[in-house]
């Protein structure tokens, strides 16, 4: 099914967890000589996740309805983001459509056939999303990062397991605390909700450190923590100098590999991305899903890292401060056991991007 155009726009975003898998396989076709473009809803937040690449074009996209005035009003929207993506495919030249999963792909994934444009997608998830599983008989590829995602999608051509498709950000880098103003001699623990952040997870915690400190106020020289605060924001560096605490807070790390290999521990949601990140860099991790998923989708993302011995999993509803303090804090400073969970994580995943990237000019006869 060869075409002209060697041009492959991503569509997609809302979070930098969708993104990601993305950004692998663009440099991974990027190094075999394809052009490619992201598209977006052009949110505010963006400009964080593509700081060191191309600024994305904008495709208006609206969120699944959630309420009887959204539903109204839903497929109005959805059809002005269709014929807007429509518009620039044909107008571009797109060769290729690779969504990446939610909302902000479904305009784009819908207008493909109507553009004359093979659509792919890409779904790190072990649950696929309602988009993917809506307009996956669309498809010429379904790249699924967990054998798991084939269950949610019946018998498909076009599907292949890849294992997942890793940014270079999350994978380069030493242990360095002096790059976030650490100290060399002290358990470093890494906290984050993902790009978006994750509030009650931060709020417990915190309640959970203060008590802690309260028990054994010398605790505050013998640890530290990388915090990425997400979009949600917070008082996170308030907080940490409150309590004495030596800390690196931002919004959004951008050295994400320097991040995992200095932390002793991360305390993190279980999104795909982020488990196959820890995969791959071997960092222990304590796991608190996102408990509101119908389809637990994040508890399904932890399970095999927590079945290996290299994860951990926290409910939400179970981090109260003394679980903070004795399942956190104290494996924390547990070096034997921290030790035990890397080795745990030890394996070569290959390269996904590489080998998916050869597999879609394949496909396209490119």
């Amino acid at each position: 099914m060869g075409s002209e155009s060697r041009l492959v726009l991503f569509s997609g975003g809302g979070t930098a967890g969708h993104l990601a898998p993305g950004f692998a396989l663009a440099d991974a076709l990027t190094a075999r000589g394809v052009s490619v473009r992201f598209a977006t809803p052009g949110e505010a937040v963006e400009a964080d996740w593509f700081h060191d690449r191309e600024t994305p074009w904008t495709l208006p996209a609206t969120r699944l309805p959630r309420s009887l005035g959204s539903s109204l009003a839903f497929p109005l929207r959805f059809w002005k983001g269709v014929r807007a993506a429509r518009r620039t495919l044909r107008a571009e030249g797109v060769g290729c459509l690779i969504a990446l999963g939610g909302w902000p792909c479904a305009p784009a994934a819908y207008a493909a056939r109507g553009a004359g444009v093979p659509l792919a997608f890409l779904v790190p998830d072990a649950v696929p999303g309602v988009v993917v599983r809506k307009f996956a008989s669309r498809a010429g590829r379904i790249y699924c990062a967990q054998d798991e995602a084939r269950h949610g999608l019946g018998d498909h051509a076009g599907l292949r397991v890849t294992g997942p498709l890793l940014r270079r950000a999350a994978l380069a880098g030493a242990r360095d605390p002096a790059a976030f103003g650490l100290h060399d001699d002290r358990a470093t623990l890494l906290v984050t909700g993902g790009s978006l952040g994750a509030r009650r997870l931060y709020e417990r915690f915190f309640a959970g450190l203060e008590l802690a400190l309260t028990a054994d106020p010398s605790l505050a020289e013998r640890i530290q923590m990388i915090h990425a605060e997400g979009k949600s924001g917070g008082d996170a560096a308030a907080t940490y100098a409150r309590l004495g605490i030596a800390h690196h807070v931002a919004p959004f790390l951008r050295a994400m590999g320097t991040a995992y290999r200095t932390a002793d521990l991360v305390l993190c949601r279980a999104g795909a991305n982020t488990c196959a990140e820890l995969l791959a860099t071997q960092t222990p991790s304590i796991l608190v899903p996102y408990p509101h998923h119908t389809d637990r989708q994040q508890f399904k993302n932890a399970a095999p890292l927590v079945a290996s011995g290299g994860a951990r999993l926290l409910e939400q509803a179970a981090l109260d401060p003394s679980a903070v303090a004795r399942d956190v804090l104290t494996l924390l400073e547990d070096a034997d056991a921290l030790q035990a969970m890397r080795n745990a994580l030890a394996g070569d995943s290959g390269d996904a991007a590489a080998e998916t990237a050869d597999d879609l000019i394949r496909f396209l006869d490119w």
